[in-house]
């Protein structure tokens, strides 16, 4: 959880019986879709889970660095606008989309918004909100976001020694995990593509869907900006394929069948079998 420390050191204006409250969260909608909400006076924006709303009207921005007390990068996908409905509250504003634990963390652009950016310092109560105030915990996550369900689904076994050397080892090796389309890449050596004297290649691109093609070009634009392809003048082309993952998400494919079609193997001699059994005899 992105957290700040203003909601706790001033907790005791905020509500007389906030120390008897236990709930985690308040409950609301987002886009019609019940969410649970949590405020954090650290965060000048507000961030919903990215299982909580579709890339619909999504917008793709570069500069979004978002990170966690602690230094680690919340892993940003993209921003939408969002209908959000919270007690007395009913309106439409722009949350950044990411894979964070929580459903939905409110920072200080909806306090903005609401007119509650002053409640800490001088409001006793906060009147007009149905169900009860949500108390924020300091976050005691030590494990990255990306690969919490790594340590989720592996950890259910281990004692309370064997989970801190599980994370210290998550940590210390975080950087060689994939975060959504990066998976890594190497500069060491340039690779070649022997195709002999075969005349180049260009398919036709494929047709895409009208409704996936703003989420392509995000894709695209991410891809770049993150180094994972660049733009070429080759004559050779291939046409990319969309296939849709089981969340809804796309995978973006490339159809190079052709191309390997002409493209001259390796070749890497295997030793006999019986001559290494006669060796080992």
């Amino acid at each position: 959880m992105i957290q700040g420390e203003g909601f706790e050191k001033k907790r005791g204006n905020f509500n007389k019986n906030f120390n008897e409250k236990k709930d985690a969260a308040q409950g609301g909608k987002i886009n019609g879709k019940k969410c649970s909400f949590k405020v954090d006076t650290g965060s000048d924006v507000s961030i919903v889970n990215s299982k909580i709303v579709d890339k619909k009207n999504s917008v793709l921005k570069r500069n979004i660095n978002l990170k966690y007390p602690t230094g680690e990068k919340v892993p940003v996908k993209f921003q939408t606008e969002v209908r959000v409905e919270l007690g007395r509250f009913s309106l439409n504003m722009p949350m950044i989309v990411a894979e964070i634990s929580d459903q939905c963390l409110l920072g200080v652009d909806f306090l903005k918004i609401v007119n509650l950016e002053n409640v800490f310092e001088s409001a006793f109560r906060v009147s007009g909100l149905e169900g009860k105030i949500a108390r924020i915990e300091k976050s005691s996550e030590r494990v990255p976001v990306p690969l919490k369900e790594l340590f989720d689904n592996n950890s259910k076994k281990l004692n309370n020694l064997e989970k801190e050397n599980f994370i210290e080892f998550l940590r210390e090796f975080e950087n060689v995990f994939s975060e959504h389309i990066v998976a890594g890449n190497c500069n060491s050596v340039e690779h070649v593509i022997n195709v002999q004297d075969s005349l180049p290649i260009k398919q036709v691109p494929r047709r895409i869907p009208i409704h996936m093609r703003e989420e392509v070009d995000n894709n695209i634009e991410e891809m770049k900006t993150r180094g994972v392809i660049e733009e070429s003048q080759s004559p050779w082309v291939s046409p990319a394929v969309m296939v849709k993952k089981k969340d809804g998400s796309i995978r973006f494919c490339v159809d190079y069948r052709k191309l390997n079609a002409v493209t001259i193997k390796d070749s890497y001699p295997l030793p006999r079998i019986d001559e290494i059994l006669d060796q080992l005899a």
